[in-house]
């Protein structure tokens, strides 16, 4: 089975669809400004609710998200659970980072328990354990276990399963970058003092590719020239056991051309063929 991504560029960022034998599978936008998962906000508790063992926040977007007690005590740097009126108080700015979107009448769910995803570590800056992805499996994942806790003796990192595939200078670097990244959006946070977005400093088009490497792809195709150079500054930047190949597709546009476009407008039609 053949794994490639075509990207295109469009009027709200980079849209990237993945294809299994040429068939498209899924569509990827790089921005989605109403997305919450993984983003990270200042928020203002707005209220306690010690029924709910909860609290609700202010995220900056016009309703109000929340917070359950398991999942606001990293912050406080408290390892076991304790009620919600002893970890947060009304009124109090905490950065917290989308955990899962609204759905219907409830808010968006948020967790102290930060996280700042690279390619090969994700890193966490209210500490813990060292740990490994739930991805890696088998002999990678026994290594895996004792070179986190070898390197990152402190905590407050994740091994993810591509660490594997990279020495250990990788691993320190992309940690160390993480923790520089964390330290700026901390300064943000303080300077800012009102709810909203936090930037991470990490380029739309960065988080996306990382997000679909997930998938291994073989290979990768763009027509657009800007495109492509930004695209391939990343493959190059890549271990050479990840690295996909880059595909220019000629023409105007890589979805019109690998026929992405073609099975958008079949699956967004009235009549969708049965075969």
């Amino acid at each position: 089975m053949t794994t490639e991504l075509v990207f295109e560029p469009g009027a709200f960022g980079v849209r990237a669809a993945l294809l299994r034998d040429g068939r498209l599978i899924e569509l990827h936008d790089s921005e989605d400004a109403e997305e919450v998962t993984d983003r990270l906000f200042l928020a203002r508790v707005t209220r306690i609710e010690p029924r709910l063992n909860a609290a609700f926040l202010d995220y900056g977007r016009g309703r109000d998200g929340y917070i359950a007690a398991k999942d606001a005590r990293f912050a406080a740097g408290v390892a076991e659970r304790r009620p919600i009126a002893k970890l947060l108080r009304e009124g109090e700015l905490v950065v917290v980072q989308g955990l899962r979107e609204a759905d219907e009448d409830k808010g968006p769910r948020f967790t102290t328990d930060l996280r700042l995803f690279g390619l090969f570590v994700i890193y966490r800056p209210h500490g813990g354990t060292p740990e490994v992805s739930a991805r890696a499996r088998g002999r990678d994942r026994e290594r895996l276990v004792a070179r986190a806790r070898a390197l990152f003796p402190a905590g407050g990192v994740v091994l993810r399963r591509f660490a594997a595939r990279v020495g250990d200078e990788p691993l320190l670097a992309e940690a160390r970058a993480l923790e520089a990244r964390w330290r700026r959006i901390e300064e943000e946070a303080r300077r800012r003092g009102r709810p909203g977005l936090l930037p991470t400093g990490e380029d739309p088009l960065e988080t996306l590719w990382r997000r679909l490497l997930e998938y291994e792809p073989e290979r990768v195709r763009v027509a657009d020239a800007a495109l492509q150079a930004r695209l391939r500054n990343l493959v190059e930047a890549l271990p050479p056991a990840l690295r996909p190949r880059l595909l220019e597709t000629g023409g105007e546009s890589a979805f019109e051309e690998t026929g992405v476009a073609a099975e958008l407008e079949t699956a967004l039609s009235r009549v969708v063929p049965l075969a």
